[in-house]
């Protein structure tokens, strides 16, 4: 590169120049001048050539710029997809999971049907047996109601019992039979078949007829009583005397029980029960007692059955399995007259 050359200082004292002086400094400015165009020319192209160099990366600039805005839209393409991508895999594990959810329910509720259909079947079983339980418990409290009774309507039952045993006693005497006559209504029947001979026949016959009009007799005052009656067992024997047959009659009225027609039959059978007792202790017939002591039975009687009812008048302990009449059940059955024997097993009456 071209230099300039220094200039040597100028004396401070003026000299003039000679003629060659000025010669070499004509020459040496014209070579100045030479030098300080080719530096511009070497400036310029200098210029030029960064000027193109510019150029050149501006160009590079400008493809660099065009292909990171291609590869940017590329990546926006890519990322937006990859976007859309996430949002429907989002979609679809949300569904896959609400799709496990639904078949866990399914699962669920099948195992829960499952297991009601077994409950349900339970459930049946337990409402069949219950039903079962349930039928079988009021056929057994309709048969205990059958045989629970207050002791009012147990002394009331009992003394229609008692006053048809006193009459048949004082009728048929030796020949009386404790376990089959039972009902004044078949009394005939119990004359012609319990007694031997013609005589013997009409003179119980007889008794009968003059009992019946001594006392009043009246079937229909049992008849009257027959609704207490069916209430009671075969049992129960409470223990009779005026008082206590006052106090039932009384109590069962208040009870409404027993209406006003019932009273007087049952004051008709007291009577009836009392001159009854009255007879059996005069000896008119073989022996009678107060219903529920102990009482003695004619020879004949005793033959065919030892009578061991216990001193309280009742037939537990022979229901218990304690010593009981001779009398097995072919025996009673054998026993009875056939209209007794009907009327015990087909009326139901006691």
């Amino acid at each position: 590169m071209f230099q300039f050359k220094k200039r040597c200082p100028r004396p401070t004292t003026y000299v003039k120049p000679t003629r060659l002086d000025r010669k070499e400094y004509g020459a040496a400015s014209v070579m100045a001048e030479k030098g300080k165009t080719g530096y511009v020319g070497r400036l310029k192209d200098d210029v030029k050539k960064l000027e193109r160099i510019k150029t050149e990366l501006e160009e590079k600039v400008r493809k660099l710029e065009e292909k990171l805005k291609d590869h940017d839209e590329n990546c926006q393409t890519k990322i937006h997809d990859l976007e859309e991508e996430i949002r429907r895999l989002k979609e679809e594990i949300k569904r896959l999971v609400e799709e496990i959810e639904k078949m866990e329910m399914k699962m669920k509720m099948r195992d829960l049907e499952e297991s009601n259909t077994f409950l349900e079947e339970e459930v049946n079983e337990a409402k069949t047996e219950i039903g079962e339980l349930k039928t079988k418990f009021g056929d057994l409290h309709e048969k205990i109601k059958k045989f629970e009774l207050s002791e009012d309507e147990l002394v009331i039952r009992q003394l229609c019992s008692s006053v048809q045993e006193n009459l048949s006693r004082i009728v048929l005497r030796e020949n009386f039979n404790e376990i089959q006559n039972k009902r004044t209504r078949y009394m005939e029947e119990y004359i012609s078949s319990q007694i031997e001979g013609k005589k013997e026949q009409n003179e119980a016959r007889s008794r009968w007829k003059k009992l019946k009009k001594e006392i009043k007799w009246d079937e229909y005052l049992l008849i009257q009583l027959k609704s207490v009656k069916k209430r009671g067992n075969d049992t129960s024997h409470p223990s009779l005397t005026e008082k206590n047959i006052d106090d039932a009659k009384m109590n069962l009225e208040e009870k409404g029980k027993l209406g006003k027609h019932n009273v007087k039959a049952v004051d008709q059978l007291k009577v009836i029960w009392t001159q009854t007792n009255g007879k059996l202790l005069q000896g008119t017939s073989s022996v009678g007692q107060e219903q529920g002591g102990p009482r003695t039975v004619s020879a004949t009687t005793r033959q065919n059955c030892q009578d061991i009812r216990p001193p309280n008048g009742t037939y537990a302990s022979k229901a218990a399995g304690g010593p009981g009449d001779c009398f097995g059940p072919k025996q009673v059955m054998q026993s009875f007259s056939r209209p007794a024997f009907q009327k015990r097993h087909y009326s139901g009456a006691s």
